[in-house]
């Protein structure tokens, strides 16, 4: 109930949260802690970029299976993509860009060594 907005309907920013929630589930899911990586301060991740597409309608109570994928790994940043499935239909997806900084200087930075191997283990 509280990701809908007063027509029932998902709101439209809670559908990024999800996707943000999913890469976070994911990471956590192959033994890597965002929380703890990002608690040594060496670098930050913060996103660039955010776009969510709504294809139907994705309203209370409709339970979603999510599919999650990597889409992009450059030298600085990289791009995570979650599809939002009801009854195998695509409903509504999302693409969110992060980029690698350096707290010291808010300046991009490669990926760290450890980061870069979780994204290319798709």
């Amino acid at each position: 109930m509280e990701e809908t907005d007063a027509t029932g309907s998902i709101y439209f920013a809670n559908l990024s949260k999800i996707g943000l929630e999913v890469f976070e589930e994911w990471a956590h899911s192959r033994g890597f802690s965002l929380k703890k990586r990002l608690e040594f301060q060496d670098f930050l991740l913060p996103i660039v970029h955010s776009e969510a597409t709504f294809l139907a309608p994705i309203v209370f109570g409709d339970e979603l299976k999510v599919q999650f994928s990597i889409t992009r790994i450059g030298t600085s940043s990289f791009t995570h993509c979650s599809k939002f499935l009801l009854d195998g239909k695509e409903v509504g997806r999302t693409s969110i860009t992060h980029v690698i900084t350096s707290p010291e200087t808010k300046k991009s930075m490669p990926i760290p060594k450890d980061l870069l191997i979780l994204l290319m283990d798709k």
